[in-house]
């Protein structure tokens, strides 16, 4: 039952339903179970698929090879191997997608910042072996008869070809200046991720507030608002404030009534220890009566007669 009283706020009369609490405690949580499972489901389509795009760019660039020094890869301590890069298996495939379970929150803010300092290094400076990265209009490394200077972007920006044959220099990498991942191609991931984050504290809230206040302690708790037709239309009628002293006097009736009902669950569970107290002494007396001896030997009686045994066991 819901119990209402009547308190003046701004200078209007409005229905307080302290009870509700409960009710819009648990819609709250259920909503925010929903929103944790759409956030969580947008975080990994976004952030697989822009992993996707990473991992065929460094596979393409990876095929491309004929032996160490005719490569789109190069390893500075020899041959390049599938070894070097992670997402490929020991065939130089991809790896088949898999679901990884790690509960400190991805920095994505690291790795791609340092993208920034990637150039080509080494001898190999220019496009001699390495046609792929070149988009100069003279090449036709793209297109037959190519009369413009085409910026391919691989990995969906990742990486861009210099429209001439020269050194790969850090500005031809996405961060290209960017201060955070935020600002560049890759944001929708590390935006999503945060969204993510932003539920969890709202569902991480909505536990704290229950767990105060069914704990023995006095909480501490802020006000909670529940907003016009938060149920249904007409209930509330108003935005309703649930204040600090309300919260209060909930936690403390909840309080009350947890002491009261563990006294009468001891007094259940002392009956029921009594009961099994007893069955377990008649037991006992059961089994000494069946494991009883005497000397005397036994008669048998069929009629409901005085005992005739003649002093033998009856």
């Amino acid at each position: 039952q819901l119990r209402q009283t009547e308190t003046t706020v701004n200078g209007q009369k409005q229905a307080k339903f302290t009870a509700v609490l409960a009710a819009k405690t648990a819609m709250d949580r259920q909503l925010v179970t929903t929103q944790l499972t759409t956030a969580a489901t947008k975080a990994a389509a976004t952030c697989g698929m822009l992993a996707g795009r990473i991992e065929e760019f460094v596979h393409v660039f990876y095929q491309a090879h004929r032996q160490q020094g005719t490569s789109c890869w190069y390893n500075t301590g020899g041959a390049r191997a599938a070894a070097d890069v992670l997402c490929l298996d020991a065939n130089g495939k991809l790896k088949k997608a898999v679901s990884l379970e790690n509960k400190a929150r991805p920095d994505l803010n690291t790795p791609y910042k340092a993208l920034g300092n990637l150039q080509s290094g080494g001898a190999h400076t220019s496009d001699t072996n390495c046609k792929l990265q070149n988009g100069e209009n003279t090449k036709n490394v793209y297109l037959n008869s190519q009369t413009n200077n085409l910026q391919i972007k691989w990995g969906g920006g990742l990486f861009t070809t210099p429209n001439s044959d020269r050194v790969i220099a850090s500005t031809d990498w996405e961060p290209n200046g960017k201060a955070a991942v935020t600002a560049g191609i890759y944001k929708e991931c590390e935006n999503s991720i945060a969204t993510f984050d932003r539920t969890t504290e709202a569902a991480e809230a909505e536990t704290q507030l229950l767990i105060k206040l069914e704990g023995d302690e006095a909480p501490t708790l802020g006000p909670k608002e529940i907003a016009k037709d938060e149920f249904h239309k007409d209930i509330p009628k108003n935005k309703l404030t649930i204040t600090a002293a309300d919260l209060k006097t909930v936690h403390e009736k909840l309080h009350r009534f947890r002491k009261s009902h563990n006294k009468e669950e001891e007094n259940l569970r002392g009956a029921r220890l009594h009961f099994l107290q007893q069955q377990l002494q008649l037991n006992k007396t059961t089994c000494e009566l069946g494991v009883k001896h005497t000397s005397k030997d036994y008669c048998e009686v069929t009629d409901t007669e005085p005992p005739k045994c003649d002093g033998k066991e009856q």
